[in-house]
């Protein structure tokens, strides 16, 4: 078993989560259940002011579709940082957003849960449904909004 200096120097997370063995054993079995440092939980405040700016600029300039570009960028942060927060009691870490709302909810519990199933729907909505809810302008809008919810229920 390696030392915990060792784990970080090897970063055994990336080994873990992007290695593929192409000789030999397999070193990733022998690595304890990878779990990330935190990363974007530190960063997801500043990450959605930046953003909540963008959205508004974006929205006067009438660029609605790169609003809602920078909303879902913002939206997948707050789910893998929520992911990110539960990955070491739940003993999984993935960065796909299924997942992600999967460990929220079962580790976080309420209402980290419905907050982080909201923004999984809002962020992966079809283009013609985006339509029907008034617009990338609108729902970059409510992105943003349930990104900060889910972020304040992940944070008690």
């Amino acid at each position: 078993s390696l030392a915990d200096s060792q784990l970080r120097a090897l970063d055994a997370f990336r080994l873990a989560s992007q290695a593929v063995c192409l000789h030999g054993s397999d070193l990733v079995p022998r690595l304890p259940p990878p779990v990330p440092r935190p990363r974007l939980v530190l960063e997801q405040s500043a990450d959605l002011a930046r953003a909540s700016r963008a959205v508004a600029a974006l929205a006067v300039q009438g660029s609605s579709d790169k609003a809602l570009a920078v909303a879902r960028w913002a939206a997948k942060r707050a789910l893998r940082a929520g992911m990110e927060l539960a990955a070491a009691d739940y003993g999984a870490f993935s960065r796909d957003l299924l997942p992600c709302h999967r460990a929220i909810s079962a580790v976080l519990g309420q209402p980290a849960g419905t907050r982080s199933l909201l923004v999984l729907q809002l962020a992966c909505m079809p283009e013609e449904e985006v339509a029907r809810h008034g617009g990338g302008e609108a729902v970059a809008a409510r992105l943003i909004h349930a990104a900060g919810r889910l972020a304040q229920a992940c944070d008690t």
